[in-house]
């Protein structure tokens, strides 16, 4: 038997059993095997005045997004930012500016794989709100692996492990030391199959609990039993956005989860823990649900100064009778604040010559800047735009 997960810290409240998994050569480790949902829960007036909280941000959010008059470029600017940001929590960095590179110059995006990475995503977030809201999908083991497959595509090493569950142990802590100082220690593969089908089950009743809760636990439970070898942090934080969706929560995708998980990382890591040691569900459904106050109040106020910003640039340039091409293009700046003349041709429909004529036009009104000094190759960025939706990470040393 090799060290590893520390046994004494799980305690007899623990929502799960120790079981021993073999490495070969006659070694073996503990891992972790969590009990199937629902928890016993008890909601004290605490919990009760932060849920209520959070719902109310929420539905106040919620009401906020029928005021712009295409709300899908909110949405676009909101799933890019939750991409980016949860990926700051694998120690993955690609800058918001730069995420659109993998659709308007996949050559230059080949060489970031995190850009690839954070873009990846993005498309999980996009392609599973999609398939639960519009194309009434459920939460089942098929769409989780399809998650999986688009989230690893064109950057996975081992194309075995794109799209199907994990064939062989893991382990949470330093890579460099190994299973002997684990942090957690996840179920074995063979029971990874049946755990993710009680989860799914569990996602369809709900047992009556409330949306916030439910998501809480979901998030634990998908976390604790590490389906696939690689992307489950990004995974389950993407089904936390998902869920909000497809419980009524949020009608559009207009939130980023990840945003206080990102800011309280070890916090985040630690109640997780707690759960599986000590049965803690109090502790991480608080955690959760001032995470979800936290990124309401921030998506209240972001959605406010993007309402603005566009409800500016639109006065202005009606005033000087712009084309409705050039109102377009403003604004699809909120998704691709970093521009060039060809891409802003793609965006238009036009040619690159008449493309370069009307981001002039933006130049001269102070909506976008040059940023090359070059004839040729020429970038322009739009900065206050960049400031609305931009996020920096907290960079942080990485438990996994």
């Amino acid at each position: 038997m090799l060290a590893g997960m520390n046994r004494a810290k799980f305690t007899s409240r623990s929502p799960g059993r120790i079981v021993a998994i073999r490495l070969g050569e006659g070694q073996s480790v503990d891992g972790f095997v969590p009990h199937p949902l629902p928890p016993r829960l008890s909601l004290t007036m605490d919990m009760a005045s932060l849920l209520s909280r959070a719902e109310n941000l929420l539905g106040r959010l919620d009401g906020m997004t029928d005021a712009l008059p295409d709300p899908s470029i909110l949405v676009r600017a909101f799933i890019r930012r939750e991409a980016a940001i949860s990926s700051y929590i694998e120690d993955t960095f690609a800058a918001y500016e730069d995420i659109g590179l993998v659709e308007n110059d996949p050559e230059t995006s080949q060489r970031k794989v995190q850009v690839r990475e954070v873009y990846n995503a993005e498309r999980v977030i996009e392609f599973s709100v999609t398939a639960i809201r519009d194309n009434d999908r459920d939460i089942t083991p098929a769409l989780l692996k399809e998650m999986h497959s688009l989230l690893l595509r064109g950057v996975a090493t081992d194309a075995d492990v794109v799209g199907d569950y994990r064939k062989k142990p893991v382990f949470i802590g330093k890579r460099s030391l190994g299973y002997q100082q684990a942090r957690y220690v996840p179920p074995p593969p063979t029971f990874v199959p049946e755990l993710i089908d009680q989860l799914c089950d569990f996602m369809l009743r709900d047992a009556g609990l409330a949306p916030l809760i439910s998501n809480a636990v979901t998030h634990y439970q998908f976390e604790a039993i590490h389906p696939f070898e690689d992307g489950n942090g990004r995974l389950g934080r993407a089904l936390v956005l998902v869920k909000l969706c497809r419980d009524a929560c949020l009608r559009l995708p207009v939130l980023n989860p990840s945003l206080f998980f990102e800011s309280h990382r070890e916090e985040y890591y630690d109640a997780l823990l707690a759960v599986s040691q000590s049965g803690d569900w109090a502790g991480w459904i608080q955690f959760f649900v001032r995470g979800m106050i936290y990124a309401a109040e921030d998506a209240i106020g972001r959605v406010q100064a993007i309402r603005k910003l566009m409800e500016k640039y639109h006065r202005e340039l009606h005033r000087a009778r712009t084309s409705v091409l050039l109102l377009g293009l403003v604004d699809q700046l909120f998704v691709y604040p970093r521009i060039t003349i060809s891409m802003a041709a793609k965006i238009m429909g036009i040619t690159k010559e008449a493309a370069r004529k009307h981001v002039d036009r933006l130049v001269v009104a102070g909506i976008l800047s040059e940023i090359t000094g070059q004839p040729t190759n020429r970038i322009f960025v739009a900065r206050d735009i960049l400031a609305s939706v931009r996020v920096t990470p907290t960079r942080r040393s990485s438990n996994t």
